[in-house]
């Protein structure tokens, strides 16, 4: 990097606006408040005030490891972090500790519910629990609400949410486009701490083109935006019953992509809502339970402020796992394309020209492998299952879908 892009960069650093975010440490024997406007900034002073060299920041609610600026800024004030050293492997997140403390405090017999969100919850901020607290009281009561949409219709519901949201829906659909964009991100981090990536140039710029294809195809796809939305049209099919990137693209390039995926139809099947009519969302159940979830967990956060708090701790649960299996499976794919390009592709016995970009685009974004799941109901256990990733000749339809897809964005790029 030259001085003079060092030297703009350092400008638009300093100018950024200070916020402040809570770090801990792996073993959360302390918690601190610090001051940063950059990932930079607060690795940094976080490493002074726990002593650590070499300090990485990680997410506490998830894990995640926080590297990239551009993602450091879409980060709420006030968010948790944990400072880790060198040494340390295993990260210990506000998921792995409370259920540790339920296991630790909780015989094998049926649990109480009200308990387990207690507990669960104990590691959050304050006015977190405080909001627990008085949803305990008042889920049951008061459903008056529920079929409101506007701000101003039920304004105590959308305290707290960004301005810009007009309607719990697209409020809830913020939340889902949050969730999706976290995977993009921890898929790029993947992908860049691979020695594949670090060693060998082509499969630098490979990378960067297939990260490249995947922001587009989420901007195709509005980031899912619809698995929240109780008014999407198409629902899922459990609801019948009662599963280095470049500079971000213009807004006419994101809007000109949206209506080709549209158009083409290109995720129909996996475009849709996780919540029925009234915005119910029922808990699909453990990994290992292939019939939904036996316990009967179900959240309705269109109900009241409480109910949308809660909706937090369901997660969307990877059941062919991001880090441990589909990116070390597109990983190895490209190794195998760069060092053998003259293979042959199984299905059809020609030369293999790419990955499968929309088999691991599905994997690590949509709900062909994606389970919305209660807390309890997420097992965070190592999973024997392996990625449909593969490589793939110009007979694939799937080669052929993103060539044309990326040469229309390459023809309105501008």
């Amino acid at each position: 990097m030259s001085t003079v892009d060092g030297a703009m960069i350092s400008s638009l650093t300093s100018a950024k606006k200070m916020q402040g975010y809570k770090v801990t440490d792996n073993k959360r024997s302390r918690k601190f408040g610090i001051a940063a406007n950059s990932l930079k900034m607060l690795t940094e002073r976080a490493g002074t005030k726990f002593n650590i060299k070499d300090c990485s920041l990680y997410l506490a609610k998830d894990g995640m490891k926080v590297t990239d600026e551009a993602y450091f800024a879409t980060i709420e004030p006030q968010t948790l972090f944990v400072a880790v050293g060198p040494g340390e492997k295993d990260v210990m997140t506000e998921y792995d500790i409370t259920m540790k403390n339920i296991r630790d405090n909780i015989g094998k017999g049926n649990l109480n519910h009200d308990y387990i969100l207690q507990t669960l919850l104990e590691e959050y901020p304050e006015r977190f629990s405080k909001a627990i607290a008085k949803y305990q009281k008042t889920y049951f009561q008061d459903r008056s609400k529920l079929d409101f949409s506007l701000r101003s219709e039920h304004e105590e519901w959308f305290r707290g949410t960004e301005k810009t949201c007009k309607t719990k829906e697209e409020a809830m659909g913020k939340r889902a486009q949050d969730r999706i964009r976290g995977y993009y991100y921890k898929t790029k981090e993947e992908i860049i701490k691979s020695d594949l990536y670090e060693t060998n140039e082509k499969a630098r710029q490979m990378f960067h083109r297939i990260l490249d294809i995947f922001r587009y195809l989420l901007i195709g796809c509005n980031y899912f935006s619809m698995m929240f939305d109780r008014k999407c049209k198409r629902k899922h099919p459990s609801l019948q019953d009662q599963t280095d990137a470049s500079a971000l693209p213009s807004k006419r390039m994101r809007q000109m992509i949206k209506e080709y995926a549209t158009r083409t139809e290109m995720f129909e099947d996996w475009s849709v809502s996780l919540c029925n009519d009234s915005g119910e969302f029922f808990c699909q159940g453990l990994y290992s339970n292939t019939g939904g979830c036996d316990k009967g967990h179900s959240i309705n956060p269109y109900i009241c402020r409480e109910n949308l708090l809660v909706f937090q701790v369901w997660n969307l649960d990877h059941q062919i796992e991001l880090a441990r299996t589909i990116v070390p499976s597109l990983i190895e794919n490209v190794r195998s394309l760069l060092e053998n390009p003259n293979q042959k592709c199984p299905l059809h016995g020609k030369k293999v020209k790419d990955v499968n970009i929309i088999e691991y685009f599905l994997e690590l974004f949509s709900v062909k492998n994606l389970k919305l799941v209660y807390i309890v109901c997420h097992d965070k256990t190592q999973r024997k299952n392996s990625s449909n990733g593969r490589l793939v000749c110009d007979k694939c339809s799937e080669y052929n879908l993103i060539k044309d897809f990326t040469d229309f964005t390459e023809s309105i790029d501008c």
